[in-house]
């Protein structure tokens, strides 16, 4: 996914959005594409706005892991990793799977072991 300059990796989470709609029947919230089909997936906008933000974040939480390993010695890069994915997710800023893609990135830029969420 492209716009301008800027490409969203295929691995970046699409998560439709929350919408709410009063009534007591089930509701489906759609919205209409340029072509005519009816999708839940967010917009090209937005998809690269979470994107761009999570790269925003994951370039950050890069030099604050490196200061936690730091700190922490004994701690492994993978609980690192995880210590700073908890403390994300208590943010509140992202959703789960916003969480874990900015955490791998996280890992890849520092040249860390793959990391995977502990469930």
């Amino acid at each position: 996914m492209n716009q301008g300059d800027i490409r969203v990796p295929d691995d970046f989470p699409v998560e439709a959005p929350l919408a709410s709609v009063c009534g007591v029947q089930p509701k489906l919230v759609l919205r209409r594409t340029e072509d005519g089909r009816y999708t839940n997936e967010p917009t090209p906008q937005r998809m690269h706005e979470r994107y761009r933000l999570c790269e925003d974040l994951a370039q950050q939480l890069s030099g604050y892991a490196l200061k936690a390993r730091d700190e922490f010695r004994q701690w492994s890069q993978a609980h690192t990793l995880q210590q700073v994915h908890a403390g994300l997710l208590r943010k509140g800023w992202l959703s789960r799977a916003e969480c874990d893609w900015t955490i791998r990135r996280t890992a890849d830029l520092l040249g860390w072991e793959r990391w995977e969420p502990v469930p």
